[in-house]
C-alpha cells in the first residue's frame, strides 16, 4: 500500500507495470499488456451482444405472450400493432429496470471471465484497486468544476429534450433510478475504462489515443438517447473519466464519479422533475 501511495503522487499507477521485478515486487506488475487488442475487440462485440440480449429475450417473451393470446381468442397477430406494443412497453420504467438488471447479470460476470489470465487476475486487468482518499478528493473537485461548467453550457444552449430524457422525467421509479445511478456506471466503466483501457493504453495509441478512442466509443453508445449538446458533454465527461483512470490507476475512481453524475441526474429527473440544465 505504501508503494501505491508513492506512485499515485507521480502519475499513473498503471505505467509502473513494466519496470524490472524487484525481490519483493508483485510479479504481475511485469506482465506486458494483457488483454491483446484483437482479443479485446472480440470481447467488446460479445459485451455488446450480451447487453442487447436482454432486449432480445424480452422480445421473445412478448412474442410468446402474443401467440398464446391469439390462439386463445382465435385471432391473427397484427405485426404492426405488436411491434408498436413492444416499443412502447420497452420505454416504461418497469421494463427498463428489468432489462438493466438482466444486463448486469449477463455482462458483468463475462467481463470478469474475459479479464482473467493465468498470471493476471481480473482485478489487475480491470484496475480494481483502492485509491487514497486525498487523491479521490482532488479529482472530486475536478468533477465538481466540470459539472458546473457543463450544466451552464446546457443551460445556455436550451436544446429540446430528447424522448429518452422526457421518458425519465417524473416517473419516481426507484428501480429505474438504481439502474441509472448504479448498474449503468458499473457496466460501462468495467468495459470502457477497465477492460478496453487496459488493452489499448500500452499500444501505439498511447495514453492520448486510447483516451480519445474510448471516449468516442463511449459517446457513440449514447447516440439516440441524447441530442448533440448532451453528446458533446458526454464526450468531455468521458475524457475526464479516462484521465481519472490514468492518473489514479484505478477504475473505481471514474466509476464513482460516473455514479455520482448519474445519481444527480436521476434525482432531478426521476424524482424532482426538475430540468437541471
Amino acid at each position: 500500500m505504501s508503494e501505491a501511495l508513492d506512485i499515485s503522487t507521480k502519475g499513473s499507477l498503471e505505467t509502473q507495470q513494466f519496470v524490472p521485478i524487484e525481490p519483493n515486487q508483485d510479479p504481475l506488475q511485469s506482465i506486458p499488456n494483457l488483454p491483446r487488442v484483437g482479443r479485446s475487440i472480440g470481447w467488446l462485440m460479445i459485451f455488446i451482444f450480451l447487453i442487447g440480449l436482454s432486449g432480445i429475450l424480452y422480445g421473445f417473451y412478448m412474442g410468446f405472450q402474443e401467440v398464446f393470446a391469439a390462439r386463445a381468442h382465435h385471432t391473427d397477430i397484427d405485426l404492426v400493432t405488436f411491434s408498436a406494443k413492444i416499443k412502447n412497453d420497452s420505454q416504461t420504467p418497469f421494463v427498463r429496470t428489468i432489462l438493466g438488471i438482466f444486463q448486469f447479470i449477463f455482462v458483468v460476470p463475462v467481463i470478469f471471465f474475459a479479464a482473467k489470465f493465468p498470471r493476471q487476475s481480473a482485478l489487475e486487468t480491470l484496475a480494481i484497486k483502492k485509491v487514497p482518499k486525498n487523491i479521490v478528493g482532488r479529482w472530486l473537485l475536478y468533477f465538481a468544476g466540470f459539472w458546473i461548467v457543463s450544466t451552464g453550457f446546457l443551460y445556455f444552449i436550451h436544446e429540446t429534450e430528447s424522448p429518452f430524457i422526457q421518458s425519465l422525467r417524473g416517473t419516481r421509479h426507484f428501480g429505474l433510478a438504481v439502474v441509472i445511478a448504479v448498474i449503468a456506471p458499473i457496466i460501462e466503466e468495467l468495459i470502457f475504462r477497465g477492460y478496453l483501457y487496459k488493452a489499448w493504453r500500452f499500444t501505439r495509441l498511447g495514453y492520448a489515443g486510447a483516451l480519445i478512442l474510448i471516449s468516442v466509443l463511449f459517446t457513440l453508445i449514447h447516440v439516440g438517447q441524447y441530442h448533440w449538446p448532451y453528446l458533446l458533454v458526454i464526450f468531455c465527461f468521458a475524457i475526464l473519466l479516462g484521465m481519472a483512470r490514468e492518473k489514479t490507476g484505478s477504475v473505481l475512481t471514474p466509476m464513482l464519479f460516473h455514479a455520482i453524475n448519474n445519481a444527480i441526474a436521476a434525482v432531478f429527473l426521476i424524482y424532482l422533475d426538475v430540468n437541471i440544465e
